[in-house]
């Protein structure tokens, strides 16, 4: 993949966060959350989990375990979901390639979860 996909895809994935951000949670940017946010001690716990995942780099552990959880409709769940694809896409491609995983799948993955709330990309 060129560099300029690849620009392409970061690009993509952070605009689609953004999008599903803006229209489900009414918020303008990525965010930080914190255990305190969510209401719901399974996604609190879920959370934890990730955040482990990936200071690990665990990234295609993180994203399967992410849609294993998927609940329809939730909107913490999907606070979740955007904050673990936003911090994986802040990574480089050489990072992700060490990891054995990719931005394309990322994008692949990201759209999966788009789809669950309606929106084809």
């Amino acid at each position: 993949m060129s560099i300029f996909e690849n620009d392409f895809l970061m690009r993509e994935i952070k605009d689609m966060t953004k999008l599903l951000g803006n229209v489900f949670l009414h918020r303008k940017e990525s965010e930080e959350i914190e255990e305190q946010d969510l209401q719901d001690e399974e996604y609190r716990k879920l959370l934890r989990q990730l955040k482990k995942k990936l200071e690990e780099q665990q990234y295609r552990e993180a994203v399967a375990e992410l849609k294993d959880a998927f609940q329809q409709g939730s909107m913490e769940y999907l606070t979740i979901a955007l904050y673990c694809f936003d911090a994986i896409n802040a990574h480089e491609e050489n990072e992700l390639a060490k990891a054995g995983y990719s931005r394309n799948e990322l994008y692949n993955d990201l759209s999966f979860i788009s789809e669950q709330y309606g929106i084809r990309l």
